[in-house]
């Protein structure tokens, strides 16, 4: 996922702190590449950690967003809306907890670390630290480290 300056961009992360975490990871390595932080952060209403709410698409696709990051959101838990969403963004979704379903798509990218290895135990390797070592390989964030 690439981001240009003229793209809007939305963070949508659980609340509480790695999914917090993790999205302060993201939003660092998007103002370092677009030289401007997400145009849109926000959690998930409650009840709605494993699927898209319907008032988040909505305020998607209010903002205009071309593309949102999902952090510490086991949204791949339902496949189907993950491609009612794609269709009107490109998605990443940072991901540790249980593995449903791969939604990777052209326009969707998911990062687990049970798609890394079948080996890595997922409850030792935190959103925030799949985010940290993503964003890592694109711009330094050395400083960051502390983070995650």
């Amino acid at each position: 996922m690439n981001f240009s300056p003229k793209e809007k961009i939305a963070i949508v992360h659980d609340y509480d702190p790695d999914g917090l975490s993790s999205a302060v990871i993201m939003n660092k390595l998007i103002e370092r590449l677009r030289g401007r932080p997400a145009d849109f952060h926000c959690t998930p209403p409650h009840g709605f950690k494993n699927t898209i709410a319907p008032v988040v698409i909505a305020e998607l696709k209010r903002r205009k967003i071309a593309k949102v990051i999902f952090t510490d959101l086991g949204i791949h838990e339902d496949s189907a809306a993950v491609k009612k969403l794609e269709k009107q963004c490109e998605i990443l979704i940072i991901d540790h907890h249980r593995f449903f379903s791969d939604v990777t798509s052209e326009r969707t990218a998911l990062a687990m670390p049970q798609l890394l290895a079948d080996d890595i135990d997922p409850s030792r390797y935190a959103s925030t630290k799949i985010a940290y070592d993503l964003a890592n390989r694109h711009v330094s964030m050395d400083d960051c480290d502390w983070i995650a």
